[in-house]
């Protein structure tokens, strides 16, 4: 559910439409509304501006192999300014929350918690694969994946963090954007329930050494109680 939500970072295009203020989104899961806060310093792009089209294209098309669907894709906002106006070529800083199709209508097929810890042993199971024996931790799974992974390549970190019907989990990639050069991404991963609806967060940030997760967590924690206090009653 993760890997492919790293190509919206691989998009280059321009254009002169301005980003849209840091609302929150109102959005429906089978038969249930749910409003979902704008994460700090972010504006939501917009599926018909010109430079956001394409990249909402990509990614729809993505995740329809995977089974997810895309509620709100957002980036930092003067990063996305400068983006659409040409000024900058790869947005480094990006937010979505997702939904899993599957599960949108009826009831869940298992109680919350469960579903949240099998996304945890999944994650695991998928550490163990990419990264075997580096440790529990995500911020020393982070620093060896760092000098290993290769371009074009994903690393599963593990979990960061699991609380009650929430599972943190990090992955790390590395790719190239043609004129802009090579980078590495860190991306935080928060899987929830709310509202009997599963919301799986994405925050996304270059990589910058270990304290990296250690930050994406603690963004990733405020957003999630943002989403919770937001969906109460």
């Amino acid at each position: 559910m993760n890997r492919l939500a790293t190509a919206c970072l691989i998009l280059c295009l321009v254009c002169s439409h301005t980003a849209a203020p840091a609302a929150p989104s109102d959005v429906r899961i089978g038969d249930v509304s749910l409003r979902l806060p704008q994460f700090p310093g972010h504006c939501e792009m917009d599926p018909v501006a010109a430079a956001d089209a394409r990249l909402f294209a990509s990614l729809h098309a993505s995740l329809a192999k995977t089974g997810n669907r895309l509620l709100v894709l957002s980036a930092d906002c003067s990063e996305l300014k400068d983006w659409r106006t040409g000024k900058r070529l790869v947005l480094d800083h990006l937010a979505q929350y997702q939904t899993v199709i599957a599960l949108q209508n009826g009831e869940l097929p298992d109680p919350p918690q469960v579903l949240v810890d099998r996304y945890c042993n999944g994650m695991l199971a998928a550490t163990e694969q990419s990264m075997p024996g580096t440790g529990p931790r995500a911020e020393d799974r982070v620093e060896a994946a760092s000098r290993i992974v290769r371009v074009n390549e994903m690393k599963y970190l593990g979990v960061a963090l699991a609380e009650p019907l929430v599972c943190y989990a990090a992955t790390l990639h590395k790719f190239t954007v043609e004129n802009a050069g090579e980078f590495t991404q860190v991306t935080l991963i928060a899987a929830t329930v709310v509202k009997n609806k599963v919301v799986i967060c994405y925050l996304f940030a270059p990589y910058a050494g270990r304290d990296t997760i250690a930050k994406l967590l603690a963004s990733q924690r405020a957003n999630v109680r943002q989403l919770q206090r937001a969906n109460r009653g």
